[in-house]
């Protein structure tokens, strides 16, 4: 580069590689008069590539002289392993890579026999054809055979990623980490072995990118994923399989951040956990969960808070929202909630001092139950669909005046099992205007009970929507089944409150409401006290319709 920079017609000449390269391999001539103010390059060559301190001809282990030899490597020079696989083991001095690049080629993390490999790193992996990244060990009899390797930087491989645990005879630890984003065009297999203390855990702080299907396999060894960044799309979705309640997912988002990718079992029987964990960071789930296999356990809440949106649908045979410190915890599930295919599900929702917990509702839920558990702070359960939503599962109180029950919905929310039970009845319903709540019993051998221990009303003392609590309605062959209670120790204040029997059909009767109580005021428009509708059958006598045996208003009714 030849410079005139006094305007005395001296040329002073200065060479630097690094910066003749940076501009493409172009070599330039600046005249200037007596200063040089600013300069603006247009190059249209090749950009150039910085080599790679080290670059293998060969399979090869770091540190030694085998195969390309690296020996003389020192801390932080770079890499490029071509479509050879370069092996870190436990006799690798100097295990802390700069960049390592290449293209088919395999980067290999593995002790050998009796030791581990620690503090092992790389400040950022760029694999462009089908390379992979694998972390194992050794089975022996030792307590080592452990290893961890770290990426600083940003992960990107085309193939894929295994953390494979081998180690049974001894407590074999398995780390991966990928501090930065992590990208994976193939697949990621985690798999843990038959020992407690040999654990495998795989850890993305940034955003991740997964094409191919995430297996995670646990074992007597627990095998987790840690995700923690703000955007995470796992195209070919993750599968939970192995030992039921050890191939574990924790979401720990830093800030608002997005799932993309279906969770599910790897068969009929439920098996996987996943842990919401971003304390007061809302975790939105694109896809569907536990919609094919259903899963292990769905936990909102644990170490610390845990909030999310579920934008399908979700299968778990057990879902629990916890609030935890300080720190509400939420459930926002837009899609349905169970099946027929899986109705032993259960929901728990737990307030605990200081910290409430809620699970709102949009789809139809088919699950055992729902158990509102409040400590000081409430437990919530919100039906707030924009469509005719149907709960099948018992509505449970942890204890007597425990849990509030929002309906918000307008096209009416109706529930086929026990909203509280004796003794244990919900703290209060709130029904906001124009939504509607009905309870229906089916005719299916299963008596129903209502039971509020406070108000029925739109949560502020004010005019709720509609309340109905009625006997099943007969089918051919079946009577219906009865309200065996029906109980509000509080106030009703609600547009309609109506309280019905069954209807019959042919010689089969409706299901009666053998109790009912209302101890506080009622305000309502309409207030309905009715038997259901007979039935005819020909010849024979026809059923009787479902009666209100029993109804006891001891507060006053104000009826408008």
């Amino acid at each position: 580069l030849s410079l005139f920079p006094n305007g005395k017609g001296e040329e002073m000449s200065i060479t630097n590689k690094n910066l003749f390269n940076s501009f493409g391999g172009v070599k330039t001539r600046l005249l200037t008069g007596t200063a040089l103010v600013a300069v603006s390059f247009a190059l249209a060559g090749p950009a150039y590539a910085q080599t790679a301190d080290f670059t293998l001809g060969a399979n090869s282990t770091l540190d030694q002289a085998v195969g390309t030899d690296t020996s003389a490597i020192t801390a932080g020079q770079s890499v490029d392993i071509v479509t050879f696989t370069l092996t870190i083991d436990n006799l690798s001095t100097v295990n802390d890579l700069g960049a390592v690049t290449g293209t088919t080629g395999t980067l290999l993390i593995a002790p050998i026999a009796a030791a581990s490999v620690t503090g092992a790193s790389a400040t950022s992996i760029t694999l462009t054809g089908a390379g992979a990244i694998s972390v194992t060990n050794v089975d022996d009899a030792s307590a080592s055979g452990s290893a961890d390797f770290t990426v600083t930087g940003d992960t990107d491989i085309g193939g894929n990623l295994s953390v494979v645990n081998l180690q049974t005879g001894g407590d074999g630890v398995l780390l991966f980490t990928s501090t930065g984003a992590l990208t994976v065009g193939g697949t990621i297999t985690l798999t843990g072995v038959a020992r407690a203390g040999s654990t495998t855990t795989a850890t993305v702080t940034g955003d991740a990118t997964i094409t191919g299907v995430t297996t995670i396999n646990g074992d007597t060894g627990p095998v987790t994923l840690n995700v923690n960044g703000a955007t995470n799309v796992f195209t070919g979705g993750v599968v939970l399989a192995g030992t039921a309640a050890n191939a574990i997912v924790n979401l720990t988002p830093t800030a608002a951040s997005t799932f993309t990718g279906t969770i599910d079992s790897t068969d009929a029987t439920a098996r996987g956990v996943v842990n919401v964990l971003g304390g007061a960071n809302v975790l939105t789930f694109a896809s569907n969960i536990g919609a094919t296999q259903e899963i292990l356990q769905l936990n909102l809440g644990g170490a610390t808070a845990g909030n999310a949106v579920f934008t399908g649908s979700v299968e778990a045979s057990a879902i629990a929202v916890l609030g935890v410190g300080t720190v509400a915890s939420s459930a926002d599930f837009n899609g349905n909630v169970g099946s027929a295919a899986f109705t032993t599900g259960t929901i728990a929702v737990t307030g605990v001092t200081g910290a409430a917990a809620s699970a709102s509702f949009a789809g139809n839920v088919t699950v055992a139950s729902i158990t509102l558990d409040k400590d000081t702070s409430d437990a919530t359960a919100t039906f707030d669909g924009t469509v005719a939503q149907t709960v099948v599962g018992d509505i449970v109180a942890a204890g007597d005046d425990e849990g509030v029950l929002v309906i918000s919905n307008a096209a009416g929310v109706t529930f086929n099992d026990n909203i509280g039970v004796a003794a244990a009845g919900i703290g209060s319903i709130t029904i906001a205007s124009g939504a509607s709540l009905t309870q229906k019993a089916l005719a299916a051998g299963d008596d129903l009970t209502f039971d509020v221990v406070g108000n029925v009303d739109d949560g502020a003392a004010g005019t709720g929507g509609s309340l109905t609590i009625g006997g099943g309605a007969a089918v051919s062959g079946t009577a219906g089944d009865d309200i065996t209670l029906a109980t509000v120790s509080g106030n009703v204040n609600v547009t309609a409150l109506t309280i019905e029997g069954g209807a019959a059909i042919e010689n089969d009767a409706g299901g009666a409401v053998t109790s009912s109580v209302i101890t506080g005021t009622t305000t309502a428009t309409t207030y309905n006290i009715t038997g259901g509708a007979g039935a005819t059958d020909g010849a024979a006598t026809g059923g009787a319709g479902g009666a209100v045996t029993t109804h006891l208003q001891t507060g006053a009714i104000n009826v408008t």
